[in-house]
């Protein structure tokens, strides 16, 4: 007789999996429009990129080398002071993974991720920081924002670990969103956070 050992993965459910909450948005899952979606691209996680990528985060999308072809042919790495051309996305992200651990599904180094370069006007939930909401709750919605290259998530006001985003116009701004938070490798959905639309 066969012994089979079964070593299975520990599973549980998300946070308010069956909740009754209607409101909100999810960090990076892009709310439908035909019109932006003809413009979603495909990039390549670059090979020296320890962090996990996942949506909602802003990067820097590089020429990927001579001779790549197809439309793949992008390298994406984190966004720096720098530099910064359009924001990951769940929206067809195929190849994103999802681990022991970690609630929100990830790209590691080498694999595909789908996003969208600035221009696009695809609207993009992203995390906002908490002292940026009376701003943007009230303000213009033209109004000058800055990618935290740290906390990652937008602000009004520009420091030592921001950039600043092209014209963005912001739509609204919700606070019983889900946002992914990083800690130290392990991603997690927070439930009932701050999320601004951003074009």
């Amino acid at each position: 007789m066969t012994t089979i050992t079964i070593n299975t993965a520990s599973t549980t459910s998300p946070q308010n999996s069956f909740a009754l909450q209607t409101q909100g948005y999810t960090q990076g899952q892009t709310v439908d429009d035909w019109a932006s979606r003809a413009w979603l691209r495909p990039g390549i996680v670059g090979s020296a990129v320890s962090t996990p990528i996942y949506a909602g985060l802003g990067i820097a999308a590089n020429v990927n080398g001579l001779n790549v072809n197809g439309s793949n042919a992008t390298t994406i790495v984190p966004a720096t002071t720098t530099q910064i051309n359009g924001f990951t996305v769940y929206d067809q992200n195929i190849n994103a993974i999802q681990t022991p651990g970690n609630t929100a599904a990830f790209v590691s180094a080498g694999g595909n991720v789908s996003f969208y370069k600035f221009g696009t006007n695809a609207t993009i939930p992203l995390p906002v920081a908490s002292g940026a909401v009376s701003a943007i709750e009230t303000g213009n919605i033209n109004m000058q924002l800055y990618w935290d290259t740290v906390a990652l998530n937008i602000t009004n006001t520009s420091s030592v670990n921001t950039i600043a985003l092209p014209v963005t116009t912001i739509q609204g701004i919700n606070s019983n969103s889900k946002v992914i938070q990083n800690s130290s490798g392990v991603l997690s959905y927070i439930i009932g956070t701050l999320v601004a639309l951003t074009i």
